[in-house]
């Protein structure tokens, strides 16, 4: 696989699941990386259809977590009406890294 990417890093907050109308569904996170130079690099990830059930089961927020996938770009209008774009992480699968945080964050769900 030529586009592929993975991550080490912290959930930023608890998973968000978007149920469609057709039955897919999409679980959508964000992921905080340490670049090394005291830089943190904010990853959105997405998780489709069964992948977003185990993410739901399993990723809270503070979370250290080891995320594989590819790189997508999800074009979008802002609120003026403006073309822009937004690189996302597909994500294929996901590891638990470190302990567990002490307060888990519930996932919100959101009908699409």
């Amino acid at each position: 696989m030529n586009n592929t990417i993975t991550i080490i890093g912290h959930v930023g907050k608890a998973p968000e699941i978007v149920k469609f109308s057709s039955g897919k569904s999409m679980a959508k996170f964000s992921v905080a990386v340490n670049d090394g130079e005291n830089k943190t690099l904010w990853f959105t990830v997405q998780a489709w259809n069964e992948a977003s059930e185990r993410v739901i089961d399993h990723i809270t927020k503070g979370r250290e977590v080891l995320i594989q996938g590819r790189l997508g770009l999800d074009l979008y209008k802002t609120k003026k009406g403006e073309s822009a774009a937004a690189l996302t992480i597909k994500m294929t699968n996901f590891h638990l890294c470190g302990k567990k945080p002490q307060e888990e964050s519930s996932s919100r769900e959101i009908a699409a």
